[in-house]
């Protein structure tokens, strides 16, 4: 998970996105309304779909235009199972984890297949422990 959310207004344009995107190294931008509130998301895939591919001017393009939404939330204390399937209902990549309704990290689909190797490890050991108080 990423413990911070790169955001930007959605009166800003796709090459502000992409250029402040750049400058964090992350691969999706947070979409804010006039009060600061995350409505969308815009990720690199996005740009390349719904912007470079059908040939739109990114300094005038505007995220509004673009942005999925809405945005897909998952509470920090959520499982991996529930943000698996919560990906896999809403056909995404990413969910903006929250805290007390509050939006504060980023969860990939990247996160969760890297956690993967780490996961089938514990589950390993467990079975190990579980087998030797078995045998006992």
């Amino acid at each position: 998970m990423t413990p911070f959310l790169t955001a930007l207004s959605e009166a800003k344009s796709i090459a502000a996105a992409a250029e402040l995107m750049e400058t964090q190294g992350v691969g999706s931008i947070i979409v804010s309304n006039e009060d600061g509130s995350p409505v969308g998301i815009v990720t690199e895939r996005d740009i390349v779909t719904r912007v470079v591919a059908k040939h739109r001017d990114p300094t005038r393009t505007l995220l509004y235009e673009i942005a999925s939404k809405p945005l897909i939330m998952i509470d920090s204390t959520a499982d991996i199972t529930t943000a698996m399937r919560l990906m896999s209902q809403h056909r995404v990549r990413h969910l903006v984890v929250k805290v007390n309704d509050k939006a504060t990290g980023m969860l990939t689909d990247r996160d969760i297949l890297t956690s993967v190797p780490d996961l089938i490890e514990i589950d390993e050991e467990f079975l190990k422990i579980y087998s030797k108080e078995e045998g006992d």
